[in-house]
């Protein structure tokens, strides 16, 4: 018995590929143009003091995991809703 499985792998736009590496360019001029030493301090812990490029490195890949979560949660939830209109 022979199965296939069939593979379809959606191409990223060209628009929104350009968008990242325009966003990711400028994000890393923003972050290393910034060397001076920072504290941070949340809810009465700290302050710890780090440079200002780690900061801002940790901020922007916090935005990227929550903003990607975010997005994967809202497509199974809009996934979930048209299924139940079927």
């Amino acid at each position: 018995m022979d199965t296939q499985v069939s593979t379809t792998k959606k191409k990223m736009p060209l628009g929104r590929l350009i968008l990242i590496i325009v966003v990711a360019i400028v994000a890393a001029i923003f972050i290393f143009s910034n060397m001076q030493s920072g504290d941070f301090k949340i809810l009465g812990w700290g302050p710890w003091t780090l440079p200002m490029w780690i900061w801002l490195s940790i901020a922007f890949l916090l935005g990227m995991v929550f903003g990607g979560a975010i997005r994967s949660l809202s497509r199974k939830v809009r996934g979930k809703s048209t299924q139940n209109h079927n």
